[in-house]
């Protein structure tokens, strides 16, 4: 007999995790929703009305992943690209809004997806841009752990990336730049623990965009940064009490972001 997906994962969720679950997703919102937009939230919502009708208590979390970098202007928006190019390399949340009607470039394209999710009747508990988290401090604790177990967590790095990582290689985590705004072309230089600094350099180039050269800090409570994804993931279903998230295959093979242990 043919079993459907659905039926099959909510027969093991409410085996290892009982009647009281929470389910997550998410996207980075780079662009226009798509095609593959619709899968970030329609796979996890299948799930959560079969858990339901199972009389399972859902909380259905979906994350705006808005501190990630611009890192390209999307087609639709050529008429734009003058005024976005300037903004390459900084954190979607930090990006002006072409259309001018919402706080960021990252907010704007979050409500578009929230709004093709009610085409759906998709009903959410809670939509959250990372912005958030992070400035709310949900983090600080784990960039704190990972700076102290720096050796262990890189170690850890390279053997799920699949890569040798370089001796001076520090950038579990990615400072905004305080002179250009950009986040994807700093790179760490050190840490100062007994004083919660992070020392950086803004000189690197991502090949759409290149660093300013300025040098300097930013504090772990100025949350003027972001974990490197590997960390970032982890770290937000941990506070979150996350017990189902799904990721595409590219993330379950070896050299992915998930190891069966």
């Amino acid at each position: 007999m043919i079993v459907h997906w659905v039926t099959k994962l909510a027969d093991r969720i409410v085996k290892e995790r009982g009647y009281n679950v929470t389910i997550a997703s998410g996207i980075t919102t780079s662009g226009p929703p798509h095609l593959g937009t619709v899968c970030e939230f329609l796979y996890p919502w299948a799930l959560v009305k079969e858990l339901k009708r199972r009389e399972v208590e859902t909380y259905f979390i979906f994350v705006g992943d808005i501190m990630d970098a611009f890192d390209s202007v999307p087609l639709t928006l050529k008429n734009y690209e003058r005024e976005l190019e300037q903004h390459l390399g900084k954190p979607l949340c930090r990006v002006s809004d072409p259309y001018g009607c919402h706080g960021s470039y990252g907010e704007h394209f979050l409500s578009e997806v929230e709004k093709v999710m009610e085409e759906f009747n998709v009903t959410l508990d809670e939509i959250v841009g990372s912005n958030t988290l992070y400035e709310k401090g949900y983090y600080d604790k784990y960039l704190k752990l990972f700076i102290e177990k720096f050796d262990y967590v890189k170690k850890i790095l390279e053997e799920t990336s699949l890569r040798k990582l370089p001796e001076n290689w520090k950038d579990i985590v990615l400072p905004i730049c305080k002179k250009c705004g950009k986040i994807a072309t700093t790179r760490v230089l050190g840490f100062d623990i007994k004083n919660n600094r992070i020392r950086y350099i803004c000189d690197k180039d991502v090949g759409y965009t290149r660093g300013c050269g300025y040098e300097g800090y930013v504090t772990i409570d100025s949350h003027e940064w972001k974990l490197a994804w590997r960390l970032d993931w982890p770290s937000r279903q941990d506070f979150l009490k996350v017990d189902v998230e799904g990721a595409g295959v590219d993330h379950h093979t070896r050299g992915g972001s998930w190891e069966e242990v």
